[in-house]
């Protein structure tokens, strides 16, 4: 249930970024011969004006098809390959518009309700007070035997000698349970709206990577703004991010073509994978993943390679120094060829997710 509902919001992702290139395509008198939910082969059709709207088989997203997209009829006013510059660029970055747009109102959203940010590795701000979050457990660890879960937030820590401990970071959890790691050491932990009690053994023999439980930790502060201070936060919070995946992208090329290492990249599957555990976390999480995923469609599309936005408006601002159209096997050419690429580096991205979350038993579980 929770893998469908992530690929029909992946799917509305991608809906929001053709629906701003649809949309914006209008606006500045150009022609849009299909608007498709779903890709094809196409189930059913109906056209309404001078567009057709289908719903496609296979219901992953959908298109835009626009007229003069690839430079042919430069001379029909209704082409896009006739506009000028500025609205060929505003409607081939529209698409990236309407996913950082997406991402702000979902963050906006959430700060109005209490947004968690993680905290783990900075200083906690005044007056605020961290949860420790359970985000993984290890397989056949003290605590999956003890019956943790992946969400549960550690309130108190008991010993044998009925001592209690608050922990208020994580470093205060390790160290409580590294230096009782004898029977009967009780968990409080919270999970829902319920408060459970669970007894755990760490276990003494371990590997440094793991830990006695054999659990991953994050810390976790609420946020939570009135109406308008959380709308300018939200987007505020979708600028800081974009920077953030920028800078990332950079650093990971730099890294790849300077220091020869492999830069460590996830495709749908792992995606997938993600959104299935932040969904176990809460679904607060799962909406936070999700707006960070319409901004990582937002500056993935916007990149200057062939067949993406970003390629496309280099396109265009070539020609405008050419002072006329590149010939049109020219542009099928660059667009075919960057997206046969694309299509061989998320096959090969596909591949090493499933080699690395094992699929096969993943789906059997």
């Amino acid at each position: 249930m929770i893998l469908l509902i992530f690929i029909l919001c992946f799917g509305f992702l991608i809906m929001a970024h053709e629906f701003g290139h649809f949309i914006v395509a209008k606006k500045n008198g150009v022609k849009v011969e299909e608007f498709g939910i779903g890709f094809p082969p196409k189930l059913f059709g109906k056209k309404i004006g001078e567009t057709v709207y289908s719903i496609n088989a296979i219901p992953i997203g959908g298109f835009v098809r626009i007229f003069g997209e690839e430079g042919e009829a430069s001379d029909n006013s209704r082409s896009f390959a006739a506009k000028s510059i500025w609205q060929k660029i505003s409607i081939l970055v529209a698409g990236v518009g309407a996913n950082l747009l997406v991402a702000g109102l979902i963050f906006s959203f959430l700060f109005t309700i209490g947004f968690p940010l993680d905290v783990s590795n900075e200083v906690l701000p005044a007056g605020k007070k961290a949860e420790i979050v359970i985000t993984s457990i290890e397989k056949n660890s003290p605590a999956q035997v003890a019956g943790l879960k992946v969400g549960d937030v550690v309130l108190k820590v008991r010993n044998a000698k009925g001592q209690e401990f608050i922990p208020e970071r994580i470093t205060d959890f390790q160290k409580i349970v590294s230096e009782n790691e004898i029977p009967d050491l009780n968990l409080i932990i919270k999970r829902g709206g319920e408060t459970l009690n669970l007894q755990a053994t760490p276990r003494v023999n371990h590997a440094q990577n793991v830990g006695p439980l054999g659990v991953s930790l994050m810390e976790l502060v609420y946020y939570r703004y009135p109406l308008f201070r959380a709308v300018g936060e939200g987007f505020k919070h979708v600028v800081i991010l974009s920077k953030e995946m920028v800078f990332g992208l950079i650093q990971a090329m730099k890294d790849w073509f300077v220091q020869k290492v492999t830069p460590q990249v996830t495709g749908p599957i792992g995606i997938a994978s993600l959104s299935i555990q932040m969904a176990h976390i809460g679904w607060r999480y799962f909406f936070n993943f999700l707006a960070f995923l319409s901004t990582n469609l937002a500056i993935v599309n916007i990149l200057p390679l062939p067949a993406l936005d970003g390629g496309r408006v280099v396109l265009a601002i070539i020609e405008k120094l050419r002072k006329k159209s590149l010939p049109l096997k020219v542009v099928e050419a660059i667009n075919g060829i960057g997206l046969l690429l694309l299509l061989l580096l998320s096959l090969l991205i596909a591949l090493k997710d499933v080699a690395h979350l094992h699929l096969l038993s993943f789906l059997i579980k």
